[in-house]
């Protein structure tokens, strides 16, 4: 008797299990879908971060049968536009040694840009040295330590 009923209830559970992982299914399905209308209705600076999302989400079905979360929507959603103030090479290039003066100037905007460049965008250690090398070779005050 009581090896049914412990069976009832464990059944009794896995129904309703099942009902709350389907309505919570549900609610993320919902809620991607309603936050990829929105990045949709964002006009042109949307569209790029709206096929990042959808290849995320196909290669996610694709690769694991997975869906993809809403945290990771609002993840790239978040990145997208973290991104905006990242710096880039063209940075380093335009940067101008103004003299010997403003070193300190030149150094804090130098490693300011590299700090606020995405991780993959950042030169190799060679391009850094050849690019500053370019720009601080006629500083005699530098000559030594060059």
């Amino acid at each position: 008797m009581i090896l049914t009923t412990t069976v009832a209830v464990k059944s009794h559970q896995m129904t309703h299990l099942d009902s709350w992982m389907a309505h919570c299914t549900a609610n993320v399905l919902s809620a991607c879908v309603a936050m990829t209308a929105m990045i949709k209705a964002g006009g042109d600076n949307s569209q790029n971060l709206c096929l990042n999302i959808n290849r995320k989400a196909n290669k996610l079905m694709h690769d694991q049968s997975k869906m993809i979360k809403g945290r990771q929507i609002i993840a790239m959603m978040y990145e997208s536009f973290r991104t905006r103030d990242r710096l880039s090479l063209d940075y380093l290039i335009k940067l101008q040694w103004q003299g010997d003066q403003k070193m300190n100037t030149f150094k804090q905007t130098w490693l300011e840009i590299i700090d606020r460049m995405r991780p993959e965008d950042v030169p190799s250690e060679t391009a850094l040295r050849d690019t500053l090398y370019s720009k601080i070779k006629d500083s005699p005050p530098l000559k030594n330590e060059l």
